[in-house]
């Protein structure tokens, strides 16, 4: 992860920030597979729903 800070103005600053997007993605499967155990959706069993 890269951050760099661009002073704009006097009292303003710009952050940029760059993230990796295999860590990006190995979070949103976790939180996928997290939500699908509590997901109650009809026509599935409970902890089954797929993501």
């Amino acid at each position: 992860m890269q951050v760099s800070v661009e002073n704009t103005t006097a009292i303003e600053r710009r952050l940029s920030i760059t993230v990796p997007a295999e860590r990006i993605e190995t979070e949103v499967n976790k939180r996928l597979q997290q939500t699908a155990q509590k997901a109650k959706i009809a026509g599935f069993r409970p902890g089954k729903v797929p993501m």
